[in-house]
């Protein structure tokens, strides 16, 4: 990314990050406990999730509605996925097979193959933008690429992690209740991570590129 003028002081917005996430924790732990739906971890993760789209909407205008458009809507897209509308208006979500292979109506087909167009567009461009400007500065063991990598590493485990009983279960494997909601905790714990590190990488770049 090239430096932008645009990457000014962020220390007060950074201060409300850090208790906007701690005011969500808080929250969702007295709404719905730590690890049900809208607890404490999913109502944090989502907050994260915002204030890096905030972050970059506010303090990198010219990079958000610009050439880097597509990193603030894959954060938005994660912000709708963390809350489950990919599958909370139809029976199948759109990232299923079953959408598109069953009898679905066909408006949902297209609505789905078109969340999945952008998806994939976000993603394209974020390897073809962003990749190689990603990689030399994991090389440089820059701050803000480091945390990128753990946090990727973070989603991928908890995406892992995600329903594992039921994936074990085939091979005659079957959790308890302690470690099913053992699991649940570890992914929903990976999540606020991955979110996080999104945010943190974000607050690093500016700080080293302001």
């Amino acid at each position: 990314m090239p430096i932008h003028d645009d990457a000014t002081k962020i220390r007060p917005y950074g201060d409300f990050c850090v208790w906007g996430i701690i005011a969500a924790f808080a929250f969702g732990w007295w709404k719905a406990g730590l690890i049900n739906e809208g607890g404490a971890l999913e109502l944090a993760t989502v907050i994260a999730l915002v204030l890096t789209f905030g972050l970059f909407i506010l303090r990198l205008p010219s990079l958000a509605m610009g050439p880097e458009w597509h990193l603030p809507a894959l954060t938005l897209l994660f912000v709708l996925r963390e809350l489950d509308f990919d599958k909370r208006f139809m029976e199948v979500g759109v990232l299923k097979l079953r959408l598109y292979s069953g009898d679905a109506p066909l408006v949902l087909k297209f609505i789905g193959a078109m969340v999945i167009a952008i998806v994939l567009i976000c993603l394209y461009r974020v390897v073809r933008h962003n990749g190689r400007a990603f990689l030399v500065a994991l090389r440089a063991r820059e701050g803000w690429a480091i945390t990128i990598a753990l946090g990727f590493v973070s989603g991928v485990v908890a995406k892992s992690v995600d329903g594992l009983g039921r994936k074990l279960a085939p091979f005659g494997v079957e959790l308890s209740e302690a470690q099913g909601l053992f699991t649940i905790f570890v992914e929903e714990f990976l999540e606020l991570g991955f979110a996080t590190a999104l945010l943190i990488s974000l607050f690093l770049w500016i700080r080293g590129y302001a």
